[in-house]
């Protein structure tokens, strides 16, 4: 089942279009400006999942944001009474009494002044990432990321990637770039950074009667975790519930917080999922190099017949040395380890592993990808499309929920391997100390900040090749 794309028109004659999927109570929701090109969500795999898992049981309506998507494009007011008159134009082409609401970033301001102004509309509001008030349209940092956008959309995008997915696998960087570049016109963007820059909602928070649910991770870097906290803090009837890691896109990374916001639109008591810090653990990240070009090289279909080889010598090597596959990002894995000499043996094995497959092979022993020569004896011999992975090794106590890993522990791995690389091996300093006396070979490779944290961290190659 598809959802349905509709239109209608706001109050000034801009074409606003949004979205239906599911059946039964309606939940409308204004995502974030820069996240609402709904067609393009519904065709990636992970958001695809938590919208139809939102939908279970309801209606979806999803407002796609004017100037944005399949909404008319050329627009010369953003401003939040045309973006009020937005949801209600769609509010009011559904023929919508009462609905609970859900609002994102810039697009909670929104929903928390509608819900403020129409007590009687709203029954249940979901906010996610709010803030009270933004450093205004002037705010310096922001007219600077505006005039980029006009100047650099480019850099734009790439800045807005960085910022929307601090860590995590380079393809969601990579794919937001891409979303944002068919979604909505540069002039646009910084139309709507200003906008978001501007929205000062504290005197509408406190006038919200509706039960509302809060949601916020805490390493966001687009709106503060504290941001978050305040505007629940003038809310009457809230409950807040804080989330681990660092992607601000909703339905990215780890979503199981929708089953929470599904609990809460029932009427049933949301409780916060504890966290349990393991003890302390290795975490070995792999990432495959050049996964995109190679993807686009080989088309789908032979790029995905390389990804299966890439996992299984990946999955056959973990089980190897006793390493715990947590989860899989399609170009690379996470693993963890409870001994740290395991785990460097593995990374070693892991990289001799896929070196031994880069080499010439016999034409039988190989897909018969890439070039050929004749060899030893008059045996012909072909060498297949390489695989270089990276990896980055860190030492900590991380935390578990429900099989999987977050934490500085986590994200501090993920920063040091996309520091390597193709071939090599980076560890923390805390992985070298714990190595001490064990016979492996490091090289200092100096001190890097890595994205997210204040300190610097010392990082050491392995040197794994033989002699």
């Amino acid at each position: 089942m598809e959802p349905q794309l509709r239109f209608c028109r706001s109050a000034d004659g801009q074409r606003i279009g949004y979205t239906l999927f599911g059946s039964g109570p309606p939940l409308v929701q204004v995502p974030p400006w820069g996240l609402s090109n709904a067609e393009l969500d519904w065709r990636h795999p992970e958001l695809r999942a938590f919208y139809e898992r939102l939908a279970r049981g309801r209606l979806l309506v999803r407002l796609i944001r004017r100037g944005i998507g399949a909404s008319q494009r050329d627009v010369g007011d953003v401003s939040m009474e045309a973006q009020l008159a937005d949801l209600s134009a769609v509010v009011g082409d559904l023929g919508l009494d009462r609905f609970d609401l859900f609002g994102g970033d810039d697009g909670a301001g929104v929903a928390v002044i509608y819900a403020s102004e129409c007590p009687e509309r709203v029954g249940r509001l979901v906010l996610w990432a709010p803030y009270s008030r933004a450093g205004g349209a002037d705010d310096p940092a922001v007219k600077a990321l505006a005039d980029r956008c006009q100047a650099d959309w480019k850099q734009a995008r790439q800045a807005f990637a960085e910022l929307n997915f601090p860590s995590g696998p380079p393809k969601y960087r990579t794919w937001i770039s891409d979303y944002h570049l068919r979604s909505v016109a540069p002039e646009t963007a910084a139309m709507y950074l200003q906008f978001s820059a501007g929205i000062d909602v504290r005197g509408s928070l406190s006038q919200v009667t509706a039960p509302t649910l809060v949601l916020h991770r805490r390493g966001d870097r687009i709106i503060a975790f504290r941001a978050g906290k305040a505007a629940a803090a003038h809310l009457r009837h809230v409950r807040f519930l804080p989330l681990e890691g660092d992607i601000h896109v909703p339905g990215m990374g780890d979503s199981s917080y929708v089953e929470s916001i599904c609990v809460f639109l029932a009427g049933g008591e949301v409780v916060e999922r504890p966290h349990r810090s393991m003890p302390l653990r290795t975490v070995l990240w792999t990432d495959l190099v050049d996964h995109t070009q190679m993807m686009q090289r080989l088309g789908d279909e032979k790029g995905r017949e390389l990804l299966k080889k890439h996992e299984k010598i990946t999955r056959e090597t973990l089980a190897e040395h006793s390493g715990a596959e947590v989860k899989t990002m399609g170009d690379g894995f996470l693993a963890s380890f409870t001994s740290v000499t395991a785990a460097v043996e593995c990374a070693t094995a892991l990289q001799r592993a896929f070196a031994a497959r880069n080499a010439w092979l016999p034409r039988g022993e190989t897909s018969g990808a890439g070039r050929s020569r004749v060899g030893p004896a008059g045996h012909r011999y072909a060498r297949p499309e390489p695989l270089h992975i990276r990896i980055g090794l860190n030492a900590g106590e991380p935390i578990e929920e429900e099989g999987d890993l977050f934490g500085a522990t986590v994200i501090l791995a993920s920063r040091i391997a996309a520091k390597a690389d193709a071939g090599e091996i980076l560890v923390a300093d805390t992985v070298r100390g714990l190595c001490s006396g064990k016979g492996f070979l490091f090289a200092d490779r100096g001190e890097f900040v890595a994205k997210g944290f204040e300190d610097p961290v010392r990082v050491y190659e392995v040197r794994w090749r033989d002699g």
